[in-house]
């Protein structure tokens, strides 16, 4: 039986953990010749190959999907799911973590996006008739909580990002989906000082009775997105753990 994704090469950032891990694992078990970056060492994993980068130095974005594009030999799907999440009230945020999430989860996306994008239309022309462009954002893009205001804005960013690019690609075969995960169980959080980590969690009681996803729930969501035919595009997906609500 031939996998859904077989023959295809695939970049996901983030790929060292959490929800941009399970989705490099994903994409390989269903086929997918895959590349994972990271700025840490990896944890080996079948059908994964690491690529060391550091996405938030100047040209790292470019110099990882050349090098990617390289190894896998074409590039049909490019993953955008590097984040990082530090959590403080406006009034006492520093300047720094500030500067880290915009890097991080708005100016790295859209520069990998950039980036990639030759190659992605160079694929979409050919037999296979696509190619795709992933970009993982956040529930509080669209619900913004105390405490994740500078988080909830580059998340924001990502979400008129793609509304952009979706049309200027509109000619092309090459689709755009944002994926808006709501709470899931990933070390994202554990960036920040078990103080500051509890008082923050403490000013959203609501999310405490939550059960959240795993990284794999979104994975799966993500692999079957990119499996559609190619005269599908999925533009939007938000994932919610039951007990999050609407």
């Amino acid at each position: 039986m031939r996998h859904a994704l077989a023959g295809r090469g695939a970049l996901v950032t983030g790929g060292s953990s959490g929800i941009g891990r399970a989705i490099a694992c994903s994409f390989a078990e269903h086929g997918a010749e895959v590349v994972a970056a990271a700025r840490g060492a990896q944890e080996p994993a079948g059908g994964v190959r690491p690529l060391r980068a550091d996405l938030a130095r100047p040209g790292g974005c470019a110099d990882a999907v050349a090098r990617a594009a390289q190894e896998l030999g074409s590039l049909d799907i490019l993953v955008a799911a590097a984040g990082a999440m530090l959590i403080d009230d406006v009034a006492d945020a520093s300047a720094a973590d500030w500067q880290t999430m915009t890097a991080v989860n708005l100016t790295a996306a859209t520069e990998c996006v950039r980036a990639a994008l030759p190659h992605l239309v160079e694929v979409s022309e050919g037999s296979r008739g696509c190619a795709d462009i992933v970009v993982v954002g956040s529930i509080s893009g669209r619900r913004p909580s105390p405490g994740r205001a500078m988080y909830a804005a580059t998340k924001a960013g990502l979400r008129a990002f793609t509304d952009s690019l979706r049309q200027e690609l509109a000619p092309t075969s090459v689709r755009v989906c944002l994926v808006e995960p709501g709470l899931t169980a990933t070390s994202l959080r554990a960036a920040n000082p078990p103080d500051k980590l509890r008082r923050m969690t403490a000013r959203t009681p609501e999310l405490h009775a939550v059960t959240p996803l795993s990284p794999w729930d979104v994975a799966r969501a993500v692999t079957w997105l990119v499996s559609q035919p190619a005269g599908l595009s999925v533009s939007e997906m938000t994932l919610l753990p039951t007990s999050q609500g609407a």
